[in-house]
C-alpha cells in the first residue's frame, strides 16, 4: 500500500505531537516494510527534530514546489496544494497524525485516517483562549467526520470523540503510542555521572516532567512536599515554564521551599533518560491528559510512578502504579514516604510496570496500525 502522512509535526515539533509523528513513521517503516511511505510537510526545521529521525528510513519526502506553496505553507498543507501531491502519488491511505486532515482529501486519497490525541480544549475550556477553542473544534470535527477511521491514543480520548463529536464507536479505533526508544536503554554509569554533574542533581530526588502549567498540576506536588517538610527529598522539574510557574514560585518562596525544588533548564532530549533513571520516584498529577507519555517513559526507566485519576493516566501507568485524586495533596503526602521507604512495594511497582509496557511495544503498535489500514483496503 501507498501510505501518506501529514508530517508537519514530525519535522517541526521537537516534543509532543512531533514525537508521536516521528515514532509512528519510524515503527511502521521498520515493522511494516511492505508499504510505501510518503511524508508531506510544508517545511523542514532541522533544529526541531532529532538528528537520527531519517536515518535508514526508506520514505519519500514531499514539500511545496511552487513559489505560492512555499510562501503560503499553511494553505498548502490544509487545502489544495497537498492534495495535488497525494493524488499524483496514488496514496491508498492518508493518515493525519496530528488531529487534522486537508480539505478535499476524499478526492485525492482513496481512504483517510486521522489520529485524535485529546479533546482537552472541550473538556476544560478554561485552559484555552476562545479563538483557539473555535479553531480546534472546527478542525477536529471536520477531520473526524471526513476520515474513514479515527484513531484515538487512549480509551479516554475515544470516549470523548464519541461524546463530543457524535462519532460512531465503530469508526473509532484505540491504538496506543509508545515513547522514544532511548528510554528503553539502560544508561551507562559514566553518562549517568556526567548528567548528574552537569545539572547538579541530588543523590535522591522526586521527578516531574511536563509543561509547568495549571492543567499539569505541579502545585499538588509542592503542596504535599510542604506538608512532609524535611521528610521529603527534593523535587527535580523538567518542563517549559508558562505563567503558572510564577504561582508555583510564589508558593515556594512563601513557605521557604525554594531550595527544595530544582527547575532544570537547557535540557537536551537525549539527557532525559539519565535524569529519569537516577530519580527515586516519578510523579505526574495532571488533571487531564490525552495519554500521558511521561508515565511510559518513567516505567521504561525502572521508576515507581504516581499519576492522577480522572483521565487516561491509569491506562498509561497500569495497575502497578499509584494514583491520587488530582487535588488531594494529603493522599500524595502519604504515598511519597510509603513508596520511598518500602523496597518490596517499590519492586512490585517496577516489575508490574515492566509487564504493563507490553501494551506499548513498537511491534504491537505497528501491527495495530496496519490492521486499521488493512480494514480500509
Amino acid at each position: 500500500m501507498n501510505i501518506g502522512f501529514d508530517a508537519k509535526r514530525a519535522f517541526n515539533n521537537y516534543t509532543g505531537l512531533g514525537n508521536y509523528s516521528r515514532s509512528t513513521i519510524q515503527l511502521l517503516e521498520k515493522h511494516q516494510a511492505d508499504n510505501n511511505y510518503f511524508l508531506y510537510s510544508p517545511s523542514i526545521n532541522e533544529e526541531n527534530i532529532p538528528d537520527d529521525f531519517l536515518n535508514d528510513l526508506d520514505v519519500k519526502l514531499r514539500n511545496p514546489e511552487s513559489p505560492m506553496g512555499k510562501f503560503f505553507k499553511g494553505i498548502w498543507r490544509s487545502y489544495g496544494g497537498i492534495n495535488t501531491h497525494i493524488k499524483k502519488d496514488e496514496i491508498d491511505i492518508y493518515h493525519g497524525l496530528s488531529n487534522e486532515l486537508p480539505v478535499g482529501i476524499k478526492s485525492s486519497a482513496r481512504k483517510s485516517v486521522v489520529t485524535i490525541h485529546d479533546l482537552i480544549f472541550m473538556r476544560h475550556p478554561n485552559f484555552y483562549p476562545q479563538i483557539d477553542r473555535l479553531i480546534y473544534k472546527n478542525k477536529f470535527q471536520y477531520a473526524c467526520n471526513t476520515a474513514d477511521k479515527v484513531i484515538c491514543v487512549s480509551e479516554q480520548t475515544a470516549k470523548d470523540v464519541h461524546s463530543f463529536f457524535d462519532i460512531s464507536r465503530d469508526k473509532i479505533e484505540v491504538v496506543y503510542q509508545t515513547c522514544n526508544p532511548q528510554f528503553k536503554v539502560k544508561v551507562g554509569d559514566e553518562k549517568l555521572k556526567e548528567i548528574k554533574e552537569i545539572h547538579n542533581l541530588p543523590d535522591e530526588y522526586l521527578l516531574y516532567v511536563g509543561t509547568i502549567e495549571e492543567r499539569k498540576n505541579l502545585f499538588v506536588i509542592v503542596e504535599a512536599m510542604q506538608k512532609l517538610g524535611d521528610k521529603c527529598p527534593p523535587l527535580v522539574v523538567v518542563g517549559k515554564k508558562k505563567p503558572y510557574f510564577n504561582f508555583i514560585l510564589n508558593f515556594l518562596n512563601r513557605h521557604k521551599m525554594a531550595d527544595k525544588v530544582i527547575f532544570l533548564k537547557d535540557i537536551f532530549y537525549d539527557q532525559l533518560p539519565a535524569i529519569y533513571q537516577q530519580a527515586s520516584l516519578f510523579i505526574y498529577p495532571s488533571k487531564f491528559e490525552g495519554f500521558g507519555i511521561p508515565m511510559i517513559e518513567a516505567l521504561y526507566s525502572g521508576l515507581p510512578a504516581i499519576g492522577a485519576t480522572g483521565s487516561c493516566l491509569e491506562e498509561a501507568g497500569g495497575p502497578s502504579s499509584a494514583y491520587i485524586a488530582p487535588e488531594d495533596s494529603d493522599q500524595l503526602a502519604e504515598l511519597i514516604p510509603e513508596i520511598l521507604s518500602n523496597q518490596d512495594l517499590r519492586d512490585e511497582m517496577i516489575t508490574g510496570g515492566y509487564l504493563h509496557l507490553a501494551k506499548f511495544e513498537e511491534k504491537k503498535i505497528a501491527q495495530d496500525l496496519q490492521d486499521v489500514y488493512n480494514e480500509l483496503r
